[in-house]
């Protein structure tokens, strides 16, 4: 499964924004049928469990 290249957003830390060149390339490999890049998710923090927000 992939996620949409996302990182914090530096003045809210419980939002997310996209990362436009990454998210590019993941929309790039769907619209012509091939593999998602590597390259495209190494620097999301989508799939991280670090977040600066605590939950509760």
């Amino acid at each position: 499964m992939v996620t949409m290249p996302v990182t914090y957003d530096a003045q809210d830390a419980g939002r997310v924004l996209p990362l436009d060149k990454a998210s590019h390339r993941v929309w790039t490999a769907l619209r012509h049928d091939e593999p998602i890049p590597k390259s495209a998710t190494e620097e999301s923090v989508g799939d991280r469990t670090d977040s600066p927000v605590s939950a509760g």
